[in-house]
């Protein structure tokens, strides 16, 4: 690839019906969410641990059901090292964004995240220091943006530290929270707004739950908006617009 040079995706719809597009150090821009999409069985990239750029279209899948051992999600892997995304419009798809080991400083902007089967945007399995803002989610199928920390009896994993959601706009999650942190440290939850969940999640999960390694430094949450928030849950009680739940070890922040 050459230095500074751009993939140019123009307008009209292009349909990606084999396997997942693997990705290197590469630039994609199209000429807008209305006008540029990718869709089909697999408008998905395999990330390789080099750093992207992508802006101004749309991702739009045919997933209708949910297969946590299949990688059908808009972008999938290790993001490298300050990946970013601004002005997409992804949906039907399994998750929008699940980052792997490797990832760092990575940024979300300005995009659109609807209509998926489990979690728009997990930061996972020590991805850290990276930021969603200014973006807007609905209808996801489980957390619409979470930072998970998996592995807390694996002592070769790192905690997810650092990562950030910042003045977003959360909507209607069919499954789950608009927001969970598991373990992992120092991150910030600010300025954000969720509205209407459906079953099983809150406006915000603290929680030391699906074997996450423990909590560390400061969880800063702030000048959050909770409307219509909670409700009936997995762990066989209702959960409040802002939970923090002590699920399968205890949560010890010094």
């Amino acid at each position: 690839e050459e230095e500074n040079k751009i993939a140019w995706v123009p307008r009209g719809h292009f349909r990606l019906e084999g396997e997942r597009i693997p990705l290197g150090k590469v630039r994609v821009q199209g000429e807008g969410v209305w006008y540029s999409c990718l869709t089909g069985k697999a408008p998905m990239f395999a990330m390789s641990g080099q750093p992207v750029f992508f802006s101004d279209l749309a991702i739009s899948g045919d997933t209708n059901h949910r297969n946590d051992n299949s990688p059908d999600n808009a972008f999938d892997g290790n993001f490298g090292d300050g990946s970013v995304f601004r002005n997409l419009w992804i949906e039907h798809l399994k998750c929008g964004f699940w980052t792997t080991a490797g990832t760092q400083n990575m940024r979300l902007e300005g995009c659109r995240i609807r209509n998926t089967m489990a979690d728009g945007l997990n930061f996972c399995d020590g991805s850290s220091d990276s930021t969603v803002e200014f973006c807007h989610l609905r209808n996801t199928g489980d957390d619409a943006l979470a930072t998970w920390s998996p592995g807390r009896e694996k002592p070769d994993r790192r905690p997810c530290l650092r990562n950030a959601f910042l003045h977003n706009r959360i909507e209607l999650p069919w499954h789950a929270n608009g927001m969970a942190i598991y373990g992992g440290g120092d991150h910030r939850v600010c300025d954000n707004t969720v509205t209407d969940t459906v079953f099983s999640g809150g406006g915000l999960l603290i929680s030391s739950g699906f074997e996450s390694l423990p909590f560390s430094g400061k969880i800063v949450v702030e000048n959050n908006t909770f409307l219509r928030t909670g409700g009936e849950g997995y762990i066989g009680e209702p959960v409040g617009g802002l939970w923090i739940h002590s699920h399968h070890s205890d949560i010890d922040i010094p």
